[in-house]
């Protein structure tokens, strides 16, 4: 997977403050850009829900690909079954352009107080990006919530 030194350092900023709660001394939208050395990305809302066979369903990972078929960007589905994209800050969103989507189901097991990954469910049927028929159209200041999926379990 590629990374870019803007996207690490932001990254690793977000990690260093969650967890902290709110106060005084949140960062700012312009603290956050001059950490990551430059302008944050500008991005619009994309939020939705996945759903197996008409069910929302909890952990399943979603990916997003650029025009190379490379990962940019992953997201994983809450215990409802919603998702939010995130760039910038948790739940931001996405820059503008066009992405194909894939997915993992991989559950998280929980067994005396340890979680583990198991397998993905879908056995890799919906996890490649050159195969994939689901695409995602992000439009400058066009915010898409009820961006939902409905993925087959066989």
């Amino acid at each position: 997977m590629r990374f870019h030194c803007r996207n690490l350092v932001l990254t690793l900023v977000l990690i260093s403050l969650a967890g902290c709660g709110s106060s005084s001394q949140d960062v700012s939208q312009e603290q956050l850009a001059q950490m990551a050395g430059g302008k944050l990305a500008d991005v619009v809302s994309v939020t939705g829900t996945v759903s197996i066979d008409g069910k929302p369903t909890a952990g399943i990972n979603l990916y997003l690909h650029d025009k190379s078929n490379v990962r940019v960007r992953q997201t994983r589905t809450d215990a409802q079954g919603k998702y939010c994209w995130s760039t910038n800050v948790q739940c931001d969103g996405l820059e503008p352009g066009t992405y194909k989507i894939t997915f993992r189901h991989i559950p998280v097991e929980r067994d005396n107080e340890s979680s583990e990954a198991t397998d993905d469910l879908f056995k890799g049927r919906y996890s490649s990006a050159r195969k994939s028929t689901y695409t995602l159209n992000v439009e400058a200041s066009k915010p898409a919530s009820g961006v939902d999926y409905d993925l087959k379990s066989k």
